[in-house]
């Protein structure tokens, strides 16, 4: 019996050796939705987790963009867009805009 535990003992210590565990706290919602994401995407959680800090050791740093927006962007955030102009296309668009260029 003794031997089995040993084998077992070594087994585990080899495992550990190749995958280390992380445990954190999250809210339940933001988890389940994250999950279903992932879910769609074909993605476990754990090679998320893995992409993220894969990318913190490629840009030693956060992998996002972390800033305080200035009055300019917060004005632009807070703009009712349901009021903005709707173009079909690209070229209507682009129409547009060259007869309403103002310099």
């Amino acid at each position: 019996m003794g031997y089995i535990v040993r084998i077992q003992l070594s087994m585990i210590a080899k495992n550990m050796t190749q995958d280390a565990r992380i445990s954190s706290r999250i809210d339940p919602d933001l988890k389940k939705k994250s999950e279903a994401i992932l879910a769609e995407i074909g993605i476990k959680p754990s090679q998320a987790i893995t992409m993220f800090y894969k990318q913190i050791v490629r840009q030693r740093g956060l992998p996002l963009d972390l800033h305080i927006p200035n009055d300019e962007t917060i004005k632009a955030l807070d703009e009712d867009v349901s009021k903005s102009k709707r173009y079909t296309d690209l070229d209507e668009m682009f129409a547009d805009l060259e007869t309403n260029d103002t310099p």
